[in-house]
């Protein structure tokens, strides 16, 4: 698991544990069973997006699924490619959008199979090729949401392939305080919002 250098926090959702653990992540190095044994492990970054990392081990749900991965168009800003600095995802892999945007090879129209994908859909041993530098859609896609539930997509894509549905897991109790809270727009003036009017 590699340890990035733009993280925060690192939630570990351990489907194994009571409860699950927010910790920092200068105590990852002391963490070592609880990451072995985390099958989801979500980072938080530093404008509050999260990242989930499914670990690679036999519970993980997706090295038997792969579903999502031929299901939806992987758009991405052109930023991502690695030909671009701080871009991971190999150029050959990616197709042009427009001029901003990329997607994952194989699913440009959406409902076709990623080109870095390997294996067989629904089988145990699928896998994604290019895992460590997948694009942000695929980073930000989660299993299971903080209160434990499963994604609604997971569960309808496996569906779709005869795969059971996940089954919901411990909470997340303390996720939020690692997620920035969006912010409330202030309150409204007692006569209402300012509109400008018309010139």
């Amino acid at each position: 698991m590699p340890n990035y250098f733009y993280q925060r926090k690192t939630i570990f959702f351990d489907p194994k544990m009571v409860s699950s653990q927010l910790v920092s992540t200068e105590d990852v190095s002391r963490r070592k069973t609880a990451t072995s044994e985390a099958v989801q492990r979500l980072h938080v970054q530093t404008d509050s997006r999260v990242f989930a990392d499914m670990a690679d081990q036999e519970d993980n749900p997706c090295l038997s699924c792969g579903a999502c991965c031929q299901h939806f168009r992987v758009s991405m800003y052109m930023g991502e490619m690695a030909s671009s600095p701080g871009g991971t995802v190999p150029d050959e892999l990616v197709s042009a959008v427009n001029p901003f945007i990329v997607c994952m090879k194989g699913t440009e129209m959406g409902h076709g199979r990623c080109v870095a994908l390997r294996g067989v859909v629904g089988k145990p041993g699928i896998r994604c090729e290019i895992y460590p530098l997948r694009p942000t859609p695929c980073r930000e896609y989660r299993v299971w949401r903080e209160d434990g539930t499963p994604n609604p997509d997971c569960q309808r894509l496996r569906k779709n392939i005869g795969l059971a549905p996940l089954q919901r897991h411990a909470a997340l109790a303390s996720s939020t305080s690692a997620v920035a809270p969006t912010p409330k727009a202030p309150p409204l003036p007692p006569d209402g919002p300012y509109i400008p009017e018309a010139v």
